[in-house]
């Protein structure tokens, strides 16, 4: 069959979406959602003056998807990869920016993993069962959010309980690949307690990671000399994924209440390691934990404050034949956060905020490294770190409205342990054209300070002397809504700067330096890049009753301003639509199209690292969901309809076409 191109599928969808206008009925949806502001301060998604999506639990039921991948994939600004099928790590790259430059939040709480090489948040192991909403912030953020806000925010609100009695829930699904996924809760409302609880338990016998046709086995030599046979292990890799997650209010009186969040889990995912033995089995764990206690008062009746403390610990290991691996190690990342937040209502027309916020991030790392004597004989070195890095900042904003004017300006001041205090910005201005158009422009500067193991850890590269990544970003946009649509399109701009990377240099250590006195020539990361992206992004949402449908579009430009560099895992192009039919009030149909272009991604081949240009693709999905009565709900899920085999990383596979069954017990 004749593969179908991105752009004409695309073309297809937009064509196919606006047919749909002459069938207008009562608005059924949330084209304009609620976004959380301040403690219990909130403005539509349309008052904002800066890109944002919110995606709420009614879309993620409404989508089928299987996880946190599947959710995110298409929305605008948001390219991404994933080495391998469901349980591989996933990387954004929003506007262009790398993967470890948005920042991830977990109910406030920040989420990231760090290592010698950088820090990334780990969202394969998040399960989708657990969580409520979540917002996207595109764009330079770090006056809202603190430093790691450079490429934006991704807020994951996990369940919280009903207003109602309490009832328990449940879901179960099963699918291609023996996937088995299963979620049972029970939550609600007693008296002046409001809690949730749930757990939940995900297994699949998932697919061949690496591509043995791409990568076929090759005869290398051993450590030690010997002749050996590396390539890929012929055997799928499964993977496993439990989480428990609980959410409780408490009112203590009429002004204050508090609030307790824990979200906990673990994820094992096999994977192959092209540069051993196909005989050997490899499996990464990940274990995450997430705690937040909060107190919040009511001062008077124009302000509101919330005292919280939080906590993160995210452990990843790599294990050989079950059995911990010395040479990738391991890792323990903690962050302990003490954040104090005001909102106050000046008068109908403006609000501000302040606060101040301390977070403590503690990086324990432990790995083998290799050192060759003058007869190039191979011992190994253990190397361990322990180290804490302290960040602090203070913040405020104030957000003005006078008639059809209205603005934004927030401001933060960050200290780090080490580096001189930096100071971020963001200023955006809005104007109501009419009823239904609106304008909107921004500037805003972000700062990411280097890991703990980008400083520290000498035998992958560190180097003490590094300055934090900085950004500035423009936005300008202009969007539409009426009663059955919401239509937004940004053009934006932004220049990052300082980014950290490998230089020619050798690291200052001894031994893991220079050559010439003895060392063993490792590198050291140096502040010599720089990079910049540019584009427009376009959204759309429509919902004429029985029609919901949507588009997300996305083209940028994304350059290394630094010599001949190819940019690596991003693409120029891509996008999603989708559409739900509803045929009566007990079953809907829906349909996904996502597509993307081509783009360089890097390449493993142990003589030949040059990076590899992978062709763009298109996929389709398709759903059909069942209203059995009020409490239960079926559904099944076609997903990669066409069979299309693909790449995201040049020699990782993706699963084939695949059919998923699903039913839900969730009481009214």
């Amino acid at each position: 069959m004749k593969s179908i191109s991105f752009k004409r599928l695309i073309a297809f969808a937009w064509v196919m979406s606006f047919s749909f206008f002459s069938f207008a009925q009562n608005s059924s949806g949330n084209l304009d959602p609620v976004i959380v502001r301040g403690i219990e301060t909130s403005a539509q998604l349309s008052d904002f003056l800066n890109s944002k999506s919110v995606i709420e639990r009614i879309d993620i039921e409404k989508m089928q998807v299987g996880d946190l991948y599947d959710l995110l994939q298409g929305q605008a600004g948001l390219d991404m990869a994933r080495s391998g099928g469901v349980g591989s790590q996933i990387s954004i790259y929003s506007r262009g920016s790398s993967s470890s430059q948005t920042l991830i939040l977990i109910d406030g709480i920040p989420f990231g993993g760090q290592d010698a090489t950088g820090s990334a948040s780990p969202l394969q192991n998040i399960p989708i069962q657990l969580i409520e909403k979540i917002a996207i912030t595109r764009g330079n953020a770090s006056a809202q959010y603190g430093p790691g806000a450079m490429g934006g925010v991704i807020e994951i609100t996990t369940r919280t309980g009903s207003n109602g009695v309490p009832m328990p829930y449940s879901e179960i699904s099963y699918g291609s690949q023996n996937t088995r996924s299963l979620l049972v809760g029970y939550g609600g409302k007693v008296n002046d307690t409001q809690f949730n609880f749930s757990i939940n338990q995900n297994n699949s016998n998932g697919i061949g990671t690496i591509s043995a046709t791409k990568f076929p086995n090759y005869p290398s030599f051993n450590l030690f000399g010997n002749p050996v046979v590396n390539g890929v292990n012929p055997s799928n890799n499964p993977y496993s994924n439990q989480g428990l997650s609980l959410s409780l209010r408490q009112n203590m009186d009429a002004l204050t209440y508090v609030d307790f969040k824990f979200l906990k889990s673990n994820l094992a995912s096999s994977f192959d390691n092209y540069y051993d033995s196909p005989e050997f089995n490899w499996k990464n764990k990940t274990g995450s934990e997430f705690t937040k206690i909060s107190v919040v008062r009511q001062i008077n009746e124009e302000w509101i404050s919330n005292l919280n403390y939080s906590r993160s610990q995210t452990n990843l290991s790599t294990l050989k034949n079950n059995l911990p691996d010395g040479m990738y190690g391991s890792t323990d990342t903690r962050h302990n956060t003490l954040k104090w937040t005001n909102d106050l209502s000046v008068n109908k027309n403006s609000d501000l905020n302040f606060g101040y916020e301390r977070k403590i991030s503690n990086l324990k790392a432990a790995h083998d490294s290799v050192a060759y004597d003058i007869f190039f004989n191979p011992s190994f070195v253990p190397f361990e770190l322990d180290k804490k890095i302290n960040n602090q900042r203070i913040y405020s904003g104030v957000n003005y409205r006078y008639e059809k004017l209205s603005s934004q300006f927030s401001l933060s001041q960050n200290r780090e342990t080490g580096f001189t205090n930096k100071t971020n910005y963001f200023y955006g201005l809005g104007y109501q054209l009419t009823g239904e158009f609106k304008t909107f422009a921004n500037q805003s500067t972000a700062v990411l300070y280097p890991t703990v193991g980008q400083l520290y850890d000498s035998s992958y590269g560190g180097a003490i002397d590094l300055k934090p990544e900085n950004s500035l970003s423009r936005e300008f946009g202009i969007q539409y809504k009426d009663r059955l649509n919401f239509f937004r399109v940004v053009a934006f701009k932004v220049n990052y700067d300082n980014l950290i990377g490998s230089t020619s240099q050798f690291v200052d250590d001894l031994f893991w330096g220079d050559p010439l006195t003895g060392g063993q020539g490792v590198k050291k990361y140096g502040n010599e890049q720089k990079a910049h992206n540019s584009g427009v992004e376009i959204e759309w949402k429509r919902d004429s009753g029985r029609f919901q449908s949507g588009i997300s579009i996305t083209h940028q430009n994304p350059v290394n301003d630094s010599g001949n560099v190819k940019v690596l895992s991003k693409s120029r192009n891509f996008g999603s639509a989708n559409l739900v039919y509803s045929l009566d009030g007990k079953n809907k149909l829906n349909a996904k199209i996502f597509g993307i272009g081509d783009r360089y991604t890097p390449n493993m081949h142990p003589t030949n690292f040059d990076p590899v240009k992978v062709a763009g693709y298109a996929l389709l999905k398709f759903g059909w969901q069942h209203q059995i009565d009020n409490t239960w709900s079926t559904s099944l899920t076609l997903d990669n309809a066409l069979n299309k085999q693909y790449y995201q990383v040049y020699g990782y596979n993706n699963a084939p076409r695949s059919i998923f069954a699903n039913l839900r017990y969730i009481p009214k």
